[in-house]
C-alpha cells in the first residue's frame, strides 16, 4: 500500500522550485511532481519560458509548448510505473489537459491538481483530485476544485500543504496495480 499526502506534495514542490526544475520524477518512477511557473532570478531562462507558456493558456495553445510536450513525454514513458502525478499552477494546467485528452494517463491511479489556472466547469476524470484556495485569483475559474479556507495575498496561490488546505482527509492511499 502506497500513501500520498499534501505534506509530501509540499516537500516535493519546495525542492523543485528551489532547484528551478520543471518537474521531479522519483527514482523509482512512481511519483511525478510538476512545478508551476518558475519565477527565480537564479533561473531566468526557465522563468521567461514559463511566463511565455502561461500566456498560451487563455489562447488554447498550451499543448504546443515545449514544457507541455516535455511533461507529456515523461508521463507517457513512465505510464506503467507512475502511481501519482501532482501539479501546481502551470503544472496543474498541463497535467489536467494531458489527463483529459489521453486514456493512458487516466490509468495512473492518482492525479492531484493544486491551484490550477483553468476554466473547469465539468468534472475531472475519476483519477483526479483538484484543490484550490478560495482566495487564489489565479485558480478562481476552476469551479470543480475543492476549495480550502481562504488564505489571502500571494500565499493563497502557494497553499498546497496540510496546514493551508485544511483537509479533513489529508492523505489517500492505493494498492499498487498495473
Amino acid at each position: 500500500m502506497i500513501t500520498y499526502s499534501h505534506l509530501e506534495a509540499k516537500k516535493a514542490f519546495d525542492i523543485g522550485y528551489k532547484e528551478g526544475k520543471s518537474y521531479i520524477l522519483s527514482p523509482d518512477k512512481t511519483q511525478l511532481t510538476i512545478m508551476g511557473t518558475r519565477l527565480s532570478p537564479d533561473h531566468p531562462k526557465a522563468s521567461i519560458e514559463d511566463i511565455a507558456t502561461d500566456l498560451t493558456i487563455p489562447l488554447g495553445q498550451l499543448n504546443k509548448t515545449r514544457r507541455y510536450q516535455q511533461i507529456r513525454k515523461v508521463m507517457y514513458n513512465n505510464r506503467h510505473t507512475l502511481q501519482t502525478v501532482r501539479g501546481h499552477s502551470l503544472g496543474s494546467s498541463i497535467l489536467s489537459d494531458i489527463n483529459q485528452k489521453n486514456a493512458w494517463s487516466q490509468k495512473i491511479p492518482h492525479i492531484t491538481l493544486y491551484n490550477a489556472p483553468i476554466l473547469q466547469t465539468t468534472p475531472q476524470p475519476q483519477n483526479t483530485r483538484d484543490y484550490s484556495n478560495q482566495a487564489d485569483l489565479i485558480s478562481l475559474l476552476d469551479q470543480e476544485a475543492q476549495k480550502s479556507k481562504p488564505i489571502y495575498g500571494l500565499k493563497a496561490h502557494y497553499s498546497y500543504d496540510d496546514e493551508s488546505t485544511r483537509e479533513p482527509d489529508r492523505s489517500y492511499s492505493s494498492s499498487s496495480h498495473h
